[in-house]
């Protein structure tokens, strides 16, 4: 009985995916399980992050229509993509409406790629870099940074990692965010370093 069912609605999906052509059995799919859309909106947020911005953007918006409960990673490189200046917003804590918990989950797991991307936006550097993460002991935070430094590693030619200054919180440690070390970083960079943003500092790529 259960196999017969099992075949009954495997033929029901395939019938509703030809109706609908492939573009609707994507929504057919996502629609009736949410949880797939959101493991969708992850690995484009993980392509993205790994990938500076690839071409994930119609993959982040189906799912952000679909899963109603993206990742924040996920939400973060689609509010960027379509509006940045609510990105701003949600940064600086501006934003009404959003609850506490689903702020701090945002930025706390957006990849350091888009935030050399913010911060190299026009008001950007108004917004409190302490506020931007909430930071946990992945690192020890060197000595000498204050609330809101921020400082970035770079990992040979490889990766840098943006790390936030934890003192605000009472905490000895803070987070460390790869991202792939290209000429859109370098320039991004550069003209954080200008502002006074981070301080810079080469290591050796196996991270001793």
């Amino acid at each position: 009985m259960k196999k017969s069912l099992c075949l009954l609605c495997a033929l029901l999906f395939l019938c509703a995916a030809k109706a609908a052509g492939a573009e609707g059995a994507y929504a057919f799919m996502t629609e009736t399980a949410g949880r797939m859309a959101g493991a969708v909106a992850q690995c484009a947020a993980s392509a993205e992050y790994l990938g500076f911005f690839t071409s994930s953007e119609d993959v982040i918006a189906d799912a952000a229509a679909y899963a109603g409960h993206l990742s924040g990673k996920a939400q973060a490189a689609y509010l960027l993509r379509t509006d940045p200046e609510r990105m701003l917003s949600v940064l600086a804590g501006e934003t009404q409406g959003l609850p506490d918990l689903a702020r701090q989950n945002l930025l706390r797991r957006m990849p350091g790629a888009m935030m050399t991307q913010l911060i190299s936006q026009e008001g950007a550097q108004a917004v409190a870099v302490s506020n931007i993460l909430q930071l946990s002991d992945t690192f020890a935070a060197p000595e000498g940074l204050e609330d809101g430094d921020v400082l970035i590693l770079a990992y040979g030619e490889a990766a840098v990692c943006c790390i936030f200054s934890v003192s605000g919180f009472g905490s000895a440690g803070c987070t460390a965010m790869p991202m792939a070390w290209n000429d859109t970083v370098r320039g991004n960079l550069a003209m954080m370093s200008q502002l006074g943003l981070f301080t810079l500092e080469q290591i050796p790529a196996d991270g001793q």
